[in-house]
């Protein structure tokens, strides 16, 4: 937080602006820069709120509540990085975004919120004043080549994410300038453009290559893509407008919002245009249909033409001054508000429809007849029902169409029309399906806002990197500041990482399996404020804590997430539950071939992305203190609980029965959940992570020949897709008899359970992996001296080689008394060295 007490002294204050009579007559950003004293202040309102929705409500979860508090306290080089961890390019939302955060401000329950994207505009700017935003290219190269189909916000940000990885990028633009809507589309006064070209020296000076007035599909050849490239991410926007199919629709002089614009800008970037006088405002009679962005930057584009008189036209009711009941926070607030470009003048028409547009008798438009509307709700569903004799007609010889995008557009000008033209669909009539679809990536939801395109940059760049290419393995520069761990990458405690390297230690580390659980009363607190198990897991707020409090009791080695294993079966839509003192239960298990042929695999960054907020909210509060631990459970475990419906029946008859009856189906349904898990694995260790544990929970129920088939040679390839990056630890309960094929699947150390005593491991594995465990579980119900004495007995068994981590041979049961923990943790400490 920032001053614990500015939001009780300060007020909001509004955004500066140049004075409207000066702004209408250049095209140069209306805003103005704070003064110092009034920035400083709007900052210290960041209140200690305990969870900060505006996390939530920005699309691109930025760590808001850091730079504030940096900002107040003017370490505005801190603020930079911390801004930069989450966003790209802060200078475009901090611009145009609408601030979806502010509306989920806890401030703004019960007064005016924080002005957030005015602080955001202002650290990004101050950035670039003082030379701290440099071109950061890759320390290596991974040889692997990219193409990405887009040059708007969300195709340079994952082409940033992607070149920083080490990726070589090429970047395909249709138009002749790079920037798709950012150069085309949004107006100048709104964004200069020396804003945008600023980044793109940027991205090319880190080495990203650009073409322009590259079509895929039409000048640019598929077939030239399959050959050139590794993998291919597709980041067009949504440019095929919202049409108004009316009596006069093909009058001189109606327009979709986005021609008039897109002139405008190439005016305004030097382009010698023909003379069309049919799109000048000057003097004109000009009619806005649509109540949105685009019209309002229609208006504000007007306004500099010298329009005569402007009415925006909007179908919906004019929205109330505060939240309507129907509205409550944190929902992003459906209120009257009030651009720059309405502070300029012009009309605006709510709750009315267009009905036509009127010949002036010369093919040109001369006016508009509108009629009023009623909104009205039947069954769930909104109609617009006209109010009788409301209809008139208003002048109009200008009439421009900003009522939104439907989908991208089809070859040449005609957009996509057919249910057949959806933009997920649209691709394979440019063959570009023809790639494959482990080579094509898609970005989702086509037409969003600025900030979602560029938080949905990490979403397709990190995709594609991590799903596509699992062996190139370098993690951009942004997602390493994105872990927390920025100018905090040297841990303060890193010997868990050493012995896990086989590197001598001081003494020898220790974390504990369900070190975080049931077993602290701190835990069930934290449990019931979440009030169910899942809720707990799924709040990155929550995980973070309850990750954090074994750390606050003893001085453990290693965090390790607080997750759970059945993340992935949830994601994959099989309605997890997870009833108390009953376990986990999947509402839809995997019981046919037709079930296995509907699994999918989930994104790990859409549909698990609170496993990665909670990674990068931990990584920053454990600012460096000790290692973090990510982990998955391993395919054949994951598939018996999906097989077996939940968790109750430990002899997994029906998981087994396949083994045998079924062994093809079975393979088929690993195979999913294999690159479900190492995807889900390289998400992880993007989002900061220092090691990655597979725990293979019910391994051992399955015969010696079953086991290498159906468990270790997967959690082989997962260890082998993962790379070197990080530690990767693999434990099977109940494996000790397969320990020498786990330590040749090419991971840094086998977990070992109880059964298996330590010499004997030593013995057959050697020092080519470090082990980790195994005292019972069970010592810690004895009385203290007695695990002292069991923990002498498992160190002295292991010896003074370095690669040990001392650990349980399983997990800590919720009966165990902390202080028997605690007893534990300063025995290792006591004879560890």
């Amino acid at each position: 937080m920032a001053k614990v007490t500015g939001f009780l002294e300060f007020g909001r204050e509004k955004q500066p602006y140049r004075p409207v009579e000066q702004r209408l007559h250049d095209w140069s950003q209306v805003m103005r820069p704070w003064e110092a004293k009034t920035l400083n202040e709007q900052a210290a309102r960041c209140m200690d709120c305990g969870i900060p929705f505006c996390h939530q409500g920005c699309p691109l979860g930025n760590l808001i509540p850091d730079w504030n508090d940096l900002v107040y306290r003017e370490r505005w080089e801190e603020a930079i990085e911390r801004l930069h961890a989450t966003n790209n390019f802060p200078e475009f939302t901090g611009s145009l975004c609408p601030a979806p955060c502010e509306g989920a401000c806890v401030l703004g329950i019960n007064d005016n919120p924080v002005t957030i994207k005015a602080v955001e505009l202002s650290i990004i700017d101050r950035a670039f004043a003082e030379g701290w935003v440099k071109p950061q290219p890759p320390a290596q190269e991974t040889g692997k080549k990219i193409a990405v189909v887009g040059s708007g916000p969300a195709g340079l940000a994952a082409a940033q994410q992607l070149r920083r990885a080490g990726h070589a990028v090429t970047v395909f633009e249709r138009d002749d300038r790079i920037g798709g809507l950012l150069r085309y589309g949004i107006p100048e006064f709104k964004m200069e453009k020396n804003v945008l070209d600023r980044r793109l020296e940027q991205l090319t000076a880190e080495g990203v290559v650009f073409r322009t007035n590259a079509h895929v599909g039409v000048n640019v050849e598929v077939e030239s893509l399959r050959k050139d490239f590794d993998a291919v991410l597709l980041a067009g926007g949504s440019t095929a407008p919202r049409d108004l199919p009316l009596p006069g629709r093909d009058l001189r002089g109606v327009h979709f919002a986005m021609d008039y614009l897109t002139r405008q800008n190439r005016r305004l970037e030097g382009d010698q245009l023909p003379e069309e006088p049919e799109f000048s405002a000057n003097n004109k009679h000009v009619v806005i249909i649509g109540g949105g962005d685009t019209g309002a930057d229609c208006l504000g584009t007007a306004h500099r033409q010298q329009a005569r008189h402007i009415a925006q036209l909007e179908i919906m009711p004019k929205p109330p001054g505060t939240r309507g009941g129907d509205n409550p926070w944190p929902e992003y607030p459906r209120v009257y508000r009030i651009a720059s470009a309405h502070e300029e003048g012009g009309e605006r028409v709510y709750a009315v429809s267009t009905k036509r547009f009127i010949d002036d008798g010369t093919g040109a438009v001369r006016a508009v007849e509108i009629v009023s509307v009623e909104v009205k709700q039947q069954d769930g569903r909104m109609s617009f029902e006209e109010v009788p004799g409301s209809t008139r007609e208003i002048p109009c010889e200008l009439a421009l169409l900003a009522m939104g995008f439907v989908a991208p557009r089809a070859h040449g000008d005609q957009p996509a029309q057919s249910e057949a033209d959806r933009p997920r669909q649209r691709v394979a009539r440019q063959g570009l399906d023809d790639l494959g679809e482990r080579r094509v990536y898609r970005r989702r939801h086509a037409a969003r806002s600025v900030a979602d395109r560029v938080g949905h940059r990490r979403r397709p760049g990190r995709c594609c990197q991590h799903r596509y290419l699992p062996d190139g393995s370098n993690r951009p520069a942004c997602a390493a500041r994105l872990s927390g761990s920025g100018p905090l990458s040297t841990l303060a405690n890193d010997r868990f990482l050493r012995a896990l390297r086989r590197e001598a230690v001081d003494r020898t580390p220790v974390w504990i399996m369900r070190q975080a659980g049931r077993y602290l009363p701190e835990y069930r607190a934290t449990r019931a404020r979440a009030g169910d198990f899942l809720t707990l897991c799924k709040t990155p707020e929550l995980a973070c804590e309850v990750t954090l409090q074994p750390l606050a009791r003893f001085p453990l080695d290693a965090a390790i997430l607080f997750s759970d294993i059945l993340t992935i079966p949830d994601a994959m839509g099989l309605g997890l539950s997870i009833d108390e003192g009953v376990g986990p239960r999947l509402a839809h298990p995997v019981r046919s071939a037709a079930d296995v042929a509907r699994l999918g695999v989930p994104d790990p960054v859409d549909d698990l992305g609170y496993v990665m907020d909670a990674v990068r909210l931990i990584k920053r509060e454990l600012h460096g203190r000790v290692p973090l631990i990510g982990f998955a459970g391993s395919p054949w475990t994951l598939a018996t609980y999906m097989i077996e419906g939940g968790g109750g029946d430990h002899d997994f008859k029906r998981a087994k029965a396949w083994v045998y009856s079924e062994p093809r189906l079975l393979h088929q349904m690993l195979e999913v959940v294999t690159r479900s898990v190492s995807g889900y694995l390289q998400a992880q260790r993007a989002a900061g992570v220092d090691a990655l544990m597979i725990f293979d929970t019910w391994g051992g129920a399955l015969a010696a020949d079953a086991y290498r088939e159906f468990s270790l040679q997967y959690m082989a390839r997962i260890v082998s897709e993962l790379g070197n990056a990080v530690p990767v630890i693999l434990f099977t309960k109940g494996g000790g008899a397969w320990l020498e094929a786990i330590a040749d699947t090419g991971c840094s150390a086998v977990g070992l359970d109880w059964t298996v005593p330590p010499a004997e491991a030593r013995r057959r594995i050697g020092h080519r992996v470090a082990l980790q465990g195994n005292l019972d579980p069970a010592v810690l119900r004895a009385p203290i001296p007695v695990i002292e004495r069991e923990v002498a007995a498992t160190l002295a068994a292991f010896g003074s080689a370095p690669g040990h981590v001392f650990n349980l041979g399983h997990g800590i049961t919720p009966d165990i008394n902390p202080d028997h923990v605690a007893a534990l943790v300063a025995a290792v400490h006591r004879g560890a060295g």
